[in-house]
């Protein structure tokens, strides 16, 4: 075969992947060692949060850069205090994870409640129980949702190493709820970056007193308090740039700095969201880190994923079809080489013009389908091809 059709480049240069189940030999994977190359960020995107085989194969890639390439924690889009106590179960810890990953229903996040996260969580329980010499493998939550959650973490960390300013601190919580609230933003702004500020200062004293995790755990959620009042409108104002401040402090206190980012693809691209259109997480972590952020995006030629919607007050997760593809998209480009399962470069291989030229890509949201038209080489360094998809296993 020749590099003049897609059929024919995809089977030149796209490798080929057996299966998404975790634990499977690793062999295949090789692939993803050369498309990550030195690169210690590697962004694992996703078109649709409820797609099984994604998460099953997310499973599988972070075992093998874990295994084989010295990863150490994956950061994901999700709520900071909730994953705290994930990481806490990793450790070997004790909890629940099916337990954890659904007690804030009001937070929305149904798309992570399900056998596949569960499975992540054990499999990191299980590496780290037997991993020998090597440092623990950790995990995060990076969303900026859950503001409550966070001045809880902080004000039970501070009634434990410093009581005494404990309830100064509740007082200002009190004052200045998250936004948009009632009080002061500016006076919040001052007060809680004072608290944030403070923590910042005696690391070294608060960590004697405790532990450089719960030091850590806490300096994120004053990170998190004080960033709702730096912007009009709160937090949300700045979620994908606060993402990846947070995924790069994680970054910085890792011993090796090698990083695993799992977030919607529209907040790992290189380019701007065409979902509530902005600057992306991942632009963010290209322009800091240059060659060493390396994101993976995804693409699916038919099925189905779960969505969420309310009925009741309550928030119902159901199957949704992707939409058809058609003649001009990526996906019709990618299903004609007849294969599956591949990862397909887009770095350090010279790119047809197919391939370069802006096309049709669909993917999903928590709520439903959407078809834009991208310039996929642009937005990530490669691409996951899975033909066939169907719903992730909800425990919702």
């Amino acid at each position: 075969l020749t590099d003049a059709t897609p059929a024919g480049w995809l089977a030149n240069h796209a490798y080929r992947l057996n299966t998404t189940s975790p634990g499977a030999p690793n062999g295949d994977l090789e692939g993803l060692r050369r498309i990550v190359g030195n690169a210690s960020v590697v962004g694992l995107g996703e078109g649709t949060h409820g797609t099984h085989e994604l998460q099953e194969m997310k499973l599988r890639m972070i075992e093998y850069l874990v295994r084989e390439m010295g990863f150490t924690a994956v950061v994901m889009e999700a709520p900071f205090p909730d994953w705290m106590r994930l990481n806490e179960y990793a450790l070997g810890g004790d909890g629940d994870p099916r337990q954890i990953l659904v007690q804030n229903r009001q937070l929305g996040y149904f798309f992570w409640a399900n056998e596949e996260i569960v499975d992540l969580v054990n499999w990191m329980r299980a590496y780290n129980a037997t991993r020998g010499n090597k440092p623990p493998v950790q995990i995060a939550g990076m969303d900026v949702f859950d503001l409550g959650g966070a001045r809880t973490v902080l004000t039970q960390y501070v009634e434990r190493v410093d009581p005494a300013k404990a309830g100064g601190m509740r007082a200002t919580f009190t004052l200045c709820p998250p936004q948009p609230g009632s009080g002061n933003p500016a006076l919040c702004e001052s007060q809680t970056e004072a608290i944030r500020a403070d923590l910042e200062t005696r690391e070294a004293e608060l960590v004697a007193k405790s532990s450089q995790r719960d030091y850590n755990y806490a300096l994120h959620a004053a990170t998190l308090i004080a960033g709702d009042f730096k912007v009009q409108g709160g937090i949300l104002a700045v979620r994908d740039r606060m993402m990846a401040d947070y995924a790069q402090l994680l970054r910085a206190r890792q011993s090796n700095g090698k990083l695993i980012v799992w977030a919607h693809q529209e907040h790992l691209s290189k380019t701007d969201r065409q979902v509530d259109p902005a600057k992306s997480t991942g632009q963010y972590l290209a322009e800091r880190l240059g060659e060493d952020f390396v994101a993976i995006g995804n693409a699916t030629a038919a099925g189905t994923f779960n969505t969420a919607s309310s009925k009741a007050d309550a928030i119902v997760v159901g199957p949704k079809a992707l939409p058809p593809i058609d003649d001009g998209s990526y996906e019709t480009s990618f299903r004609s080489a007849a294969i599956p399962l591949m990862l397909v470069p887009f770095r350090h291989v010279a790119l047809p013009d197919w391939l370069t030229t802006q096309r049709r890509l669909h993917g999903g949201t928590a709520v439903g389908p959407y078809d834009y038209v991208e310039d996929l080489t642009k937005k990530f360094d490669a691409v996951l091809y899975v033909e066939q998809t169907t719903p992730t296993h909800s425990i919702w």
